[in-house]
């Protein structure tokens, strides 16, 4: 897709030239002008005209929770150290258009960990990996969230579709971390510990873009307001040379 600032950038410079020409208000000169300033009209709409031709549309994304699973001080539980061996899964419902982060709430019991944590977002509806991530034990916080960014989300349509996050360590104990668990909050999906499925969720978020929005006309104003503002330009010019 053409960017429009850099395409305009030689209107300026156009501009620029402009100002060492003496434009007269003669019939001549009038005639030119107005060549000149359809030149200019075709000149923006090319990027819009090629954009078209190939399907390409700007878009606009707004980001938002798709779950948000909080754990009230009273009902907060974990689900026991992390060691080696041990496999925690949340289910989910996606009826967002793109996934772009997951974020889980981290317990290190008050130390310095070492070990890796292994997360992997697995798609059940097309049967794939969405995502995967590696994290050092020692780098996490205590009592924070971790955010696990999806690379390139917009490339990957996660509207209507069933994941689960897995989430695994290569650590001993007294050496690992902890996970929150709440009662059943969320009703699209549920908390496997070790294989078990329990009737409680996972303290996260999942954030995602739930809309998108074409920005074809933002673009189309945006040529006319760069013509717009070329045409005073040029009028201030013929004015200062007659």
């Amino acid at each position: 897709m053409i960017n429009l600032l850099l395409w305009n950038i030689p209107l300026i410079v156009f501009l620029g030239i402009l100002k060492k020409l003496k434009i007269k208000k003669n019939g001549y000169e009038k005639k030119t002008i107005a060549f000149v300033m359809l030149c200019i009209s075709i000149y923006c709409m090319i990027p819009i005209g090629i954009d078209y031709l190939n399907g390409e549309y700007p878009k606009a994304y707004f980001q938002s929770n798709l779950v948000s699973i909080t754990a009230p001080t009273e009902d907060r539980e974990d689900v026991g150290e992390l060691i080696k061996g041990r496999e925690i899964q949340q289910t989910f419902y996606s009826n967002y258009s793109y996934l772009q982060s997951i974020q889980l709430y981290i317990l290190c019991y008050g130390r310095k960990n070492e070990g890796t944590l292994y997360v992997s977002l697995y798609n059940n509806t097309d049967e794939e990996i969405f995502d995967e991530w590696e994290i050092d034990l020692s780098e996490i916080g205590d009592e924070e969230f971790l955010t696990l960014n999806i690379d390139n989300p917009v490339e990957h349509n996660a509207m209507d579709k069933n994941f689960t996050i897995s989430i695994s360590v290569d650590a001993d104990y007294s050496n690992s971390i902890t996970l929150l668990q709440v009662p059943d909050e969320y009703g699209y999906g549920n908390l496997i510990i070790d294989g078990e499925e329990t009737k409680s969720d996972l303290v996260l978020k999942i954030i995602g873009y739930k809309n998108t929005y074409n920005m074809e006309r933002a673009r189309i104003w945006i040529c006319f307001t760069v013509l717009f503002l070329t045409e005073i330009a040029i009028g201030i010019i013929c004015k200062k040379e007659s």
